[in-house]
């Protein structure tokens, strides 16, 4: 076991908890993890009703969830599949094959190819130039160039449905780190899972040997040389030899003296949000899990739309069918959401819909086509470390625990060798989505 020091993990969600199960797995045990709210897991958020565990956050694990898939093996997770879906009405690959160009099967070899190539050429450019000009192409523009007419039907349901922007407004690069070669498998094949006990339990469960503060919020960060002074809520202070940033880091630069880097990654992106709606009803779809409807979100300009349906079953009393219902808010508040929601299930085909509950997420950091251009990547990968701070989480990777995973496992070893100036290697921890093709590349990972 390797000595390292005293590392301070800002943010208890999914990516704090997963960069904290990292660190211990190559050897670190001196972390505290900071969380405000009154529980972890950040974007998970599970309910019960009756024996039903209803999903409001965290949803899917696909095949490109490796490392989660083991820790929850490890904990004797059981699952669910979520195999059986409706894209508008049709049968989920006659939507699919429905696009214009060659064959599915053609266009996803075509599309891997093409995604290969222009990762490496955005490497081997420095995040710069002609490679980070196509990075910042929409989704659509990059998809039509490329005559890829049925990928862009597959997006629809596996980006702007889950939350992951609209293709006319979209850079391709964040397609490129979600829609790799694991995302289209288990999107092709339906291979979808979900945790029987909960998100909510997983994650309390991998949070359970860690020192966790929740109800603790940092008001101030002061970083010096050799050290950083977390100033919480309560007047206390905690010194650590270097801090990992798990929140949106617009909301780290509120209580730090922000660097020039801090201040350009934090304004280069706008956050899209997304809103879960629980809804009951006399009757609605019974015979599919998972209803989505990408024909009314092919534009950013209609703000509140309903994305998808995932059926729940029966309320506690068996008398009031469930539904888990995503919707892209835009700007709208609340009530204006749940306004839509009825009267888009009403139109959907739900009998006497209601809302019983609403949620809404800070979600999904899209770039700025220009801040890609302007050297947006290089000033993320360059920034890390920096300061005795590292970052973590969807804006640094994308919102999927599997590429989070995948970040944090590259990150581990210059952390523990910051925090504990070790010069010897550091224990391998594995990659969430693998490695190879169809992990993050390298370089595009840490940014």
């Amino acid at each position: 076991m390797q000595t390292v020091g005293r590392i301070g993990i800002i943010g208890g969600g999914v990516s704090g908890l997963c960069m904290a199960r990292a660190l211990r797995d190559a050897g670190a045990s001196n972390i505290v993890i900071f969380e405000r709210e009154d529980a972890v897991g950040g974007k998970s958020s599970t309910m019960a009703e009756g024996e039903t565990q209803i999903e409001m956050g965290t949803c899917y694990a696909t095949t490109a969830h490796k490392q989660v898939r083991r820790w929850m093996k490890e904990q004797g997770t059981r699952y669910r599949r979520v195999a059986r879906t409706k894209v508008d009405g049709s049968d989920y690959m006659k939507f699919l094959n429905g696009g214009e160009g060659a064959n599915f099967p053609a266009q996803i070899v075509r599309y891997l190819k093409l995604r290969k190539l222009a990762l490496a050429r955005l490497e081997a450019g420095g995040f710069a130039g002609p490679a980070a000009e196509e990075m910042s192409m929409s989704c659509t523009d990059w998809l039509a160039l490329h005559k890829l007419g049925k990928m862009q039907r597959l997006m629809l349901r596996v980006m702007t449905s889950l939350g992951y922007g609209f293709l006319d407004t979209t850079p391709i690069l964040h397609a490129f780190r979600w829609v790799d070669r694991d995302t289209l498998l288990s999107g092709s094949l339906s291979w979808l899972y979900m945790p029987r006990q909960g998100w909510t339990a997983f994650w309390n469960q991998l949070a359970a040997p860690f020192d966790v503060r929740t109800r603790t919020e940092v008001v101030r960060a002061e970083r010096q040389d050799g050290f950083v002074n977390l100033h919480l809520a309560d007047g206390s202070v905690e010194t650590f030899d270097l801090i990992v940033v798990a929140i949106p880091l617009d909301d780290f630069v509120k209580v730090c003296a922000p660097t020039p880097a801090e201040t350009f990654v934090a304004g280069s992106v706008d956050w899209m949000g997304y809103a879960t709606s629980l809804v009951g009803a006399d009757s609605w779809f019974e015979d599919v899990d998972v209803r989505a409807f990408p024909a009314s979100y092919r534009t950013e300009e209609i703000q509140g739309v309903v994305t998808s349906a995932r059926y729940e079953g029966f309320n506690a009393d068996g008398n009031e069918h469930l539904y888990v219902v995503g919707q892209i808010p835009g700007t709208l508040e609340p009530d204006e959401l749940r306004t839509i929601v009825l009267s888009d299930v009403e139109k959907y085909g739900a009998v006497n819909p209601r809302v019983i509950l609403l949620k809404r997420w800070k979600y999904f950091a899209r770039y700025r086509p220009e801040a890609i251009r302007n050297g947006l990547l290089k000033v993320m990968q360059e920034m890390q470390g920096k300061n005795r701070t590292y970052y973590t989480g969807s804006l640094f990777s994308h919102e999927s625990v599997a590429n989070i995973c995948a970040l944090n496992t590259k990150l581990v070893p210059a952390i523990l060798a910051d925090a504990g100036q070790l010069s010897g290697s550091v224990t391998n921890v594995p990659d969430d989505k693998g490695g190879g093709e169809s992990g993050a590349p390298k370089g595009v990972a840490a940014n």
